[in-house]
């Protein structure tokens, strides 16, 4: 039985601050065809979720515009990591989230890797 009473414990927020390019990723992502729901309400745990070809992935969103001490994970964020027991990743923008999520959805070649070996066997 999962024990959910960490996230009773982080409590919900009201206004919670996101950042400035979360719109933008979750715009990129949904784009491509993968369903978003930002949970960013909740303390300490992570700002997406992601899902795509039955797979679910968590995404921490940090502004890599920003400088690098706006960036670290907050001490609740580094819990929450710390406690999971599944994967977790911090990404800066949507194109490194889309990368991360064909890494871990890909069973054949893409049309360009395809197209790549043929022109190599020439």
């Amino acid at each position: 039985m999962l024990d959910f009473s960490y996230f009773s414990e982080m409590g919900f927020r009201r206004a919670a601050r996101t950042d400035d390019n979360q719109t933008e990723v979750i715009k990129g992502l949904r784009m491509i065809g993968v369903t978003v729901k930002p949970v960013h309400t909740v303390k300490g745990f992570v700002d997406i979720i992601a899902g795509y070809k039955g797979q679910n992935f968590l995404f921490e969103i940090k502004d890599s515009r920003k400088v690098k001490s706006a960036r670290k994970l907050t001490e609740k964020e580094r819990e929450f990591q710390e406690q999971w027991r599944g994967s977790v990743h911090t990404i800066h923008s949507w194109d490194e989230a889309w990368q991360i999520i064909q890494a871990a959805t890909r069973t054949e070649p893409t049309f360009a890797e395809k197209l790549e070996a043929q022109l190599n066997k020439k």
